[in-house]
Order: C-alpha cells, then sequence, then structure tokens
C-alpha cells in the first residue's frame, strides 16, 4: 500500500483481553498486548500516509454450543444459573 501509495486500511484482529484483564489470567492477557501495541505503533507510522489501522478485539466465542470457561465465570459472577447439557 505504501509503495504503490494506495490509501485503505488494516484490519488486525485481537482480543478482549488486550484491553482488560482479570485475576489468574496472566497466562493468557500478557501476550494480548502485542497485537494492540502493534495496531497503536502501526497506526502512528502510517497515518502520514493515509493508511487507516485499526484493530477488532473479539470476546471468547463459542463453537457448536460448547460452553467455555470464561461463560461459565460470567455466569457466576451475574448470578445466573450454570446449565451443564
Amino acid at each position: 500500500m505504501k509503495a504503490n501509495k494506495v490509501k485503505g486500511s488494516i484490519i488486525i484482529f485481537s482480543h478482549i483481553y488486550s484491553l482488560i484483564t482479570k485475576v489468574g489470567n496472566i497466562h493468557h492477557s500478557s501476550p494480548k498486548g502485542g497485537p494492540k501495541m502493534l495496531t497503536e505503533t502501526l497506526a502512528l507510522e502510517y497515518a502520514k500516509h493515509s493508511i487507516k489501522i485499526k484493530s477488532i478485539a473479539s470476546r471468547t466465542i463459542t463453537i457448536s454450543g460448547k460452553r467455555t470457561q470464561e461463560q461459565s465465570v460470567d455466569e457466576k459472577r451475574k448470578g445466573a444459573p450454570e446449565n451443564h447439557d
């Protein structure tokens, strides 16, 4: 993009733990800071070339109806009963 003087956007996929963390999750949260800092640094460097660098911070996704540990913890915090189907 830069070499061809093309304006546009670059999307970097990240995780919500690059923005927030919780106790006992250092092994998962620490590496998530890398894509966040990459996004911020590239955004500063490429702004002068009219290239936008954005990040999408997703959350844990449930696949095939399987519950994740994170969902169970969130439900406990909200006081929702657990369903072990």
